[in-house]
């Protein structure tokens, strides 16, 4: 058995290699926040009502990152978010953020402004709050989940409704 082989070779929690390790971990993370709501800012510019949504998208996701308590399934409502934001650019793409558009992405801007409030609480809890309250706050996450995709499912239906008008209309 070599020296890296043996349990005393391994890394020190505290060494220096182990909070690099750590730095360039969190360095990702906010990266990756950062990210979040970028791509939809370029629309903004045609479209001012969804700039706030792009900034709220990018706000909880590293509100949940930075969450204390429930960090897992902060993570989990992360990939949720992410996922809506998905579903925006695509309507983007496609042209179909538009006036009819307004009234489900002000859905989805609500359920922002919720779970942003929901992922700051959760990181100034103490362990021993965050344990007490934790079945309320997965709740609470599932609660936005919800809201989150009602309002994707709202945006999908104006979506189809303005399709089947062009189709309509062209005939």
């Amino acid at each position: 058995m070599g020296p890296c082989a043996s349990k005393s070779a391994g890394v020190h929690p505290t060494s220096p290699h182990k909070k690099r390790l750590r730095n360039v971990a969190e360095g990702h993370i906010s990266s990756a926040a950062g990210m979040a709501g970028e791509a939809l800012l370029g629309v903004a510019k045609e479209l001012p009502w969804i700039a706030p949504v792009a900034f709220l998208i990018g706000a909880v996701v590293k509100a949940a990152y930075d969450a204390a308590a429930l960090k897992e399934d902060a993570k989990s409502f992360v990939r949720v978010v992410r996922s809506v934001e998905g579903v925006l650019q695509h309507a983007a793409v496609d042209g179909k953020l538009n006036e009819s558009a307004k009234e489900p992405v002000a859905l989805v801007r609500e359920a922002l402004e919720e779970a942003l409030a929901h992922c700051h609480k959760l990181a100034r809890r103490g362990t021993a709050v965050a344990m007490i309250l934790s079945g309320r706050d997965v709740a609470t996450f599932e609660e936005l989940q919800t809201k989150l995709h009602r309002g994707c499912d709202l945006l999908a239906l104006a979506c189809a409704a303005d399709t089947n008008l062009l189709v309509r209309a062209s005939y």
